[in-house]
Formats: structure tokens, C-alpha cells, sequence
């Protein structure tokens, strides 16, 4: 138990650190991210903050990944009409930094009194839902059936983004905590795992499918190689990882089992990606700090 709750620990604090270091440079050019990561997080110039906040912020990704481990704290699992009013509430007070316009319009339609279940985006596949899904990896972490498990990743998706891929990216970061948490890791294992979970999501499954050839990559190839899938409609804005859940998620998974046993490393590469790197670096960061504690 001392073991699970120091992964549990990690887990959370590593999310939250990897965004607030990503978060002054999100939407960067990759040139701009790799310049900031050797001279600023690995060098002795001062971190940036996010534009409006000071240094030590991070953002709605792991905002409401809190929400998310307060409510099952509180309900003792998966509670979604709890989680959507806490999603409702912290919109609507006005506290969410960086919120994505998809899981900003669900949030108020919520508070308006639509029901959770219809208020899911069906078309766009962004990564608002996997990036504050790895709480949920933690409350199943021993779960022996993956029944409820599977639910809750599937519903705390639907609230905001409400189509295959964007469910699927849910479901692959809380499974990737939870198997984390449950096992001595090893690539293959882990890999395999990955495979297991993505294999009826046709555009998921070929990203994963990926994985073996980019790992073999530095980061500088495997991101170009895996940025070619991007069909994010401002793909060319963001520069290489947008906020497209596929090729976001895959990056994260990337960057963790590069250099799975250092933290800094996992985090450092997640952010050279140039893009959405406070939401890269924040689900890597949740995944190192749950193998790691």
C-alpha cells in the first residue's frame, strides 16, 4: 500500500510539474521548445511562465485531472453527474487556465443544465479528455474487473469529447498509469499492452503500431515520422504535436518509454516536440511519475 500510494503521488505531481514546464512555451515551434529545454529547464536561464501567470502555473490539463481525483476521492470511484458539475463549476467561476474551446463550451453547456451525456463534442478528436484521464488509472489500479473501469474512461471522455478517438486517448492514458502502477515495466510488456487497448481504434492502432520503429528514432526523427498522421485542422499552426489526440497521446507514450526510469528526461523530451508540449509533457509526466513515484 506505502509502495501504491508514493506511485499514486508521483503520478499526480508529475503531471502537474511536466505541464507548468511545458506551459510557458506552448504552441511553440520545435526549434524555439528543444532551445528552451537545454538553456532553461536543463540550464541555468530562468523558467518561463504561461503568458498571464507566473512560473510554477499549470494549466487546465491538469486542473481538471485534480477535479477528477477529488471527485473519486470523495465518491469513491466514478461519479459522472459529480464530475460534470465539478467540470460546470470551475468554468463557470472562472478559474480554468488555457481551457480548450471544445471542453469549454461542454463545461457551460453543463452549467446550463444539458445533461452530461449530450453535451460531448462528436467531431472533434482532441486531447482535452486524455490529458486529465491518468486519476483514473489510479482509482482502478487494482480493480479485477475492467468492466467499471472501461466505463469511467469512456464517460469522462463523452462529457467533452464525444467520438472514437478521443475516448480511445482517454482510455490509453489511464491504462498506461495502471499498468505502470501494477507492473515492473518493461517495453515489451508495456508495448504489448498499448497494442491490447488500441486495437479497435483503427486510427490509435496505427500510431501505436508505430512506436517500435520511432523508439529506434531520436526525438527529432520519430517526431517528423509521426507528425506525418496528423490530420489536426490547424495542424500547421502547431508545428509538428498538435492538440490532435492521436498524435498528441502517442508522442506522450514516446517520450516515456525513451527514457522510462528518468522522469526529467521523459518530460525534457516530451517538450522538444514543439506544439502542444504543456499537454505532452503533462500526461508523460503523469505516466514517469506513476512508474517512478
Amino acid at each position: 500500500m506505502n509502495d501504491a500510494l508514493d506511485k499514486v503521488v508521483g503520478c499526480l505531481i508529475g503531471q502537474a510539474v511536466g505541464d507548468m514546464l511545458g506551459a510557458g512555451v506552448e504552441g511553440s515551434p520545435a526549434n524555439y521548445c528543444r532551445a528552451y529545454v537545454h538553456g532553461h529547464i536543463m540550464g541555468d536561464r530562468p523558467l518561463k511562465g504561461r503568458v498571464g501567470h507566473g512560473v510554477g502555473q499549470y494549466t487546465d490539463d491538469t486542473q481538471l485531472a485534480r477535479e477528477l481525483m477529488i471527485s473519486l476521492m470523495e465518491r469513491r470511484g466514478f461519479d459522472p453527474d459529480d464530475y460534470a458539475r465539478r467540470l460546470a463549476n470551475i468554468f463557470s467561476a472562472g478559474k480554468v487556465v488555457g481551457a480548450g474551446k471544445t471542453t469549454h463550451e461542454a463545461a457551460m453547456h453543463i452549467a446550463v443544465g444539458m445533461p452530461w451525456t449530450e453535451t460531448g463534442d462528436t467531431v472533434s478528436e482532441g486531447n482535452g479528455s486524455a490529458t486529465r484521464a491518468a486519476p483514473l488509472g489510479l482509482a482502478y489500479w487494482n480493480a479485477e474487473d475492467d468492466t467499471e473501469f472501461l466505463q469511467a474512461c469512456r464517460d469522462q471522455s463523452v462529457m467533452t469529447h464525444n467520438n472514437a478517438p478521443a475516448i480511445m486517448g482517454s482510455t490509453l492514458i489511464a491504462s498506461a498509469v495502471r499498468w505502470v502502477v501494477n507492473h515492473e515495466y518493461g517495453d515489451g510488456e508495456f508495448l504489448a499492452h498499448l497494442t491490447d487497448v488500441v486495437q479497435n481504434e483503427p486510427k490509435f492502432a496505427r500510431a501505436i503500431g508505430l512506436l517500435p520503429d520511432l523508439l529506434k528514432m531520436p526525438p527529432r526523427e520519430a517526431v517528423l515520422k509521426l507528425a506525418k498522421l496528423n490530420t489536426h485542422r490547424d495542424a500547421a499552426k502547431w508545428q509538428y504535436i498538435s492538440p490532435w489526440v492521436v498524435t498528441s497521446v502517442t508522442w506522450a507514450l514516446y517520450s516515456f518509454m525513451k527514457t522510462p526510469d528518468d522522469y526529467m528526461e521523459t518530460v525534457c523530451t516530451a517538450i522538444s516536440c514543439g506544439g502542444d508540449v504543456d499537454t505532452t509533457a503533462a500526461m508523460a509526466g503523469a505516466i514517469s511519475g506513476a512508474l517512478n513515484g
